[in-house]
């Protein structure tokens, strides 16, 4: 616990956990982190992978891809580290000029010889590793016919509970 404690991811705290001061309580409000009633049939969050609670990371890819962050700035508050958002454009093809049409409008265009009824792709990647839960959470959220993104995820290591603890020593 200590080590953990060293690293950051544990503080001590006065009062529970669920308490309204702490960063976990504003982003699992702000999120819909936990749901106390999930249908294990008809599932339709994410939160359906771990019986209730939808992983940080997948919610947050979840809610870039629907609205942005524009006027959620309260959220990425929360979060510790630099935040850094990147949008990729398609490159330009050979010949073609800064007026050309988009690559999506090119995917769009029925008489394209290219087009495919597949998803744009998007690329999550997490660098210190990623766990298994976020990865079935991820392929959940593909799979879900609201969500506009097939997702790929790059990490630089697949991490479980044993891995976790023995990188601490």
């Amino acid at each position: 616990m200590s080590k953990l404690e060293k690293l950051g991811a544990l503080k001590r705290r006065e009062g529970s956990y669920f308490d309204s001061g702490s960063s976990f309580a504003t982003l699992r409000k702000s999120l819909s982190l936990i749901h106390s009633e999930v249908d294990n049939v008809d599932y339709d969050d994410i939160s359906y992978v771990s019986s209730g609670y939808a992983p940080l990371s997948v919610k947050l890819v979840q809610h870039v891809t629907s609205s942005g962050w524009k006027g959620r700035e309260d959220i990425l508050k929360e979060l510790p580290g630099r935040i850094v958002q990147v949008q990729q454009s398609a490159p330009q093809e050979p010949g073609q000029n800064h007026t050309g049409t988009s690559l999506s409008s090119r995917l769009n265009d029925p008489t394209n010889a290219l087009r495919t009824n597949a998803k744009p792709v998007l690329v999550v990647f997490f660098v210190g590793g990623v766990s298994l839960m976020e990865i079935a959470a991820m392929r959940l959220l593909t799979k879900m016919a609201s969500f506009p993104y097939e997702i790929v995820c790059c990490t630089t290591n697949v991490v479980n509970g044993y891995s976790f603890l023995a990188s601490l020593e």
